[in-house]
C-alpha cells in the first residue's frame, strides 16, 4: 500500500486506457469512505489483465492510500516469494493449475488432458537449475513447493493422476483465497 496525494490520484486515474471498461464503487466503511476503481484492460495489448485500485481517501490530509492489485497472486499466498522468483508465471494463476491443468485449456470438456501430461513429463524430477533454463516448465509445479532441490516431484504427480482425464465438473478450482483474479491463457 502506498500513500499518494489527490493530484497524484487524479493523474493515476487518467492513465486508465480509454478503451477499458471502468467500474467505480464507493462505500462507507466504518468512519472512512472507500472508493474502488477497477478496469479491465484486456483490450490493451500491453496490459492484458484486470487492474484494480483500492483507494481510501484520508480527508484530513487530502491523501489517499492506494493498493495496486494488478498481480494475479496476492502477497499473502504462501508461494508468493517463489512465484516472484520464477518470474511471476501466468500459469500459476490458471483457475485449475494446482489440479494439473498446466496449459489452462479445456479439451473435450476436460481440463487435465494429454497435452498437460506432455508438459508435465519433461520437467519431472529436474533440479531448480535445470528447470530455470527451460521457460514454461515451472508451470508443471502444481503444489508450488520444492522438495530436495526439485519443483516437479512425486507430490505433483499424485495431484496430476487424481484429476487426469476427469470432466471439468470433477476438477475443482484452486482455492482463490490468495488470488486477486484468474488468468485465462
Amino acid at each position: 500500500m502506498k500513500r499518494i496525494g489527490f493530484a497524484a490520484l487524479v493523474a493515476l486515474v487518467a492513465t486508465v486506457p480509454a478503451r477499458a471498461d471502468v467500474y467505480i464503487t464507493a462505500a462507507q466503511v466504518g468512519d472512512r469512505n472507500e472508493v474502488i476503481i477497477s478496469f479491465n484492460a484486456r483490450s490493451e495489448p500491453n496490459l492484458g489483465r484486470p487492474y484494480t485500485l483500492d483507494v481510501r481517501p484520508d480527508d484530513d490530509a487530502n491523501i489517499a492510500e492506494v493498493t495496486d492489485t494488478n498481480e494475479c497472486m496476492k502477497e499473502t499466498h504462501p508461494a508468493y516469494g517463489d512465484w516472484e522468483a520464477w518470474g511471476k508465471p501466468d500459469c500459476w494463476c490458471y483457475r485449475k493449475q494446482c489440479r494439473g491443468d498446466i496449459d489452462g485449456k479445456l479439451f473435450l470438456g476436460k481440463p487435465v488432458t494429454g497435452a498437460d501430461l506432455i508438459m508435465f513429463k519433461f520437467p519431472f524430477g529436474l533440479t531448480d537449475a535445470e528447470l530455470a533454463m527451460r521457460p514454461g516448465y515451472i508451470c508443471a509445479d502444481l503444489n508450488h513447493a520444492p522438495f530436495l532441490g526439485k519443483r516437479v516431484t512425486g507430490a505433483d504427480l499424485i495431484i496430476f493422476k487424481t484429476y487426469f482425464n476427469q470432466p471439468d465438473a470433477n476438477v475443482p478450482d484452486c482455492d482463490d483465497t490468495h488470488y486477486n483474479f484468474w488468468i485465462e491463457p
